[in-house]
């Protein structure tokens, strides 16, 4: 198995759906190739960064209760194992969209997000004019004088995407370092700024019609703005976390 199987295949494999020989070599290979084992070891930390934060507050249940008795009131006439069954699925079925959305809507977004889905609205949706810088070395000159070394932004390109441009912009009174990358005719923003945090944390939101995946680690603020969807956000915030928490 090479390197870039490992990395295709490393979802599988921490899920528990690999095959077992699959897995078997899986495993061999990591024992004996010390980037891939760093990588899948990174890849582990953020999904249980995720978990943590999909997990960290308890779901509010009350109303799924009232809606399963109030099924199990309709059919207690006609009582069966049958339906014990459909009502344990409806109940599933709803706490786990419960679980899959309580960090997107259980509370407000954060004003930085917010701000930085306007910013991407206006600047990379509607192309509003503004001076941007096209060249990747010129963006990357730009990162350093802003503690942002040239290596990270190299890292955060995802496969299949390629660099547009970059430039500077103040969100919250903060300065991050915006950056676009597009893959046919999508494209997605990076707000990027060297502030760490003494833990790390991991927020999905959406505001209007953008979704961000933002991310704090001991040495970034990073938010990963997309109009397509949260499970694309939290792709591209998947993608880039190896080198954000590095």
């Amino acid at each position: 198995m090479t390197c870039k199987e490992i990395a295709a295949r490393c979802p599988a494999y921490l899920s528990g759906e690999m095959e077992p020989e699959s897995a078997r070599v899986f495993a061999e290979h990591l024992r004996n190739c010390r980037a891939c084992n760093e990588e899948v070891e990174r890849q582990i930390t953020l999904d249980s960064l995720l978990r943590r934060s999909i997990l960290s507050e308890k779901v509010d249940t009350t109303a799924l209760d009232r809606t399963v008795r109030a099924h199990i009131a309709l059919e207690r006439r006609s009582f069966s194992p049958r339906w014990l069954a459909v009502a344990a699925g409806i109940a599933a079925i709803l706490l786990a969209g419960a679980l899959s959305y309580r960090a997107m809507f259980a509370s407000p977004p954060p004003k930085l997000c917010v701000d930085a889905a306007r910013d991407h609205r206006s600047e990379v949706t509607l192309a509003q004019h503004r001076r941007w810088l096209s060249d990747p070395n010129a963006v990357a000159d730009l990162g350093q004088r802003n503690g942002i070394p040239a290596s990270l932004l190299a890292a955060l390109v995802p496969p299949g995407y390629r660099f547009e441009h970059g430039k500077l912009c103040r969100l919250g009174g903060e300065v991050f370092l915006h950056l676009v990358y597009a893959q046919g005719g999508a494209e997605f923003s990076v707000y990027l700024r060297s502030s760490g945090t003494q833990s790390l944390s991991l927020q999905q939101v959406q505001t209007g019609g953008e979704h961000i995946a933002y991310v704090r680690t001991d040495r970034y603020t990073a938010m990963f703005v997309t109009d397509r969807s949260s499970a694309a956000a939290l792709s591209l915030a998947r993608s880039a976390a190896p080198a954000l928490i590095a």
